[in-house]
């Protein structure tokens, strides 16, 4: 993944926002949610890569991907939590920003529940 790539295209959108929002304020939100939406598109290219990688490795170590799976799938929720959090922030919609981060730490939760029973089964199988 390219970063200078992202980070100049991040800047460039910032910038043209920042002169446009003066002139005509509602061309502003749509080219910062564009800006989201292609760098978004970029990363998601790029990390089926890393993703493909990492499940080799894994397999390699351990062989069971299960654990990986939960694992990415929590990065996943993470990731567009966080990201539609700050557009919804972004387009004056704190409210609506908050309830989607209460909502993606909720997934979170929810998502990594089998490792933590895996760890309870396994510290009660210790102590039997």
């Amino acid at each position: 993944m390219d970063i200078l790539k992202i980070a100049g295209l991040a800047v460039l959108g910032v910038v043209t926002a920042m002169l446009l929002k003066q002139s005509k304020g509602e061309y502003s939100t749509v080219i910062g949610l564009a800006m989201a939406l292609i760098v978004c598109g970029y990363v998601v290219v790029n990390l089926l890569d890393v993703v493909s990688t990492i499940e080799n490795l894994w397999n390699q170590i351990a062989g069971d991907s299960n654990f990986l799976h939960i694992l990415l799938r929590i990065i996943g929720i993470t990731y567009i939590s966080d990201l539609t959090s700050g557009i919804c922030k972004e387009c004056g919609y704190s409210v609506l920003a908050g309830q989607v981060a209460v909502a993606g730490k909720m997934g979170v939760l929810l998502a990594g529940f089998p490792i933590f029973m895996n760890l309870l089964e396994f510290v009660l199988g210790l102590g039997a």
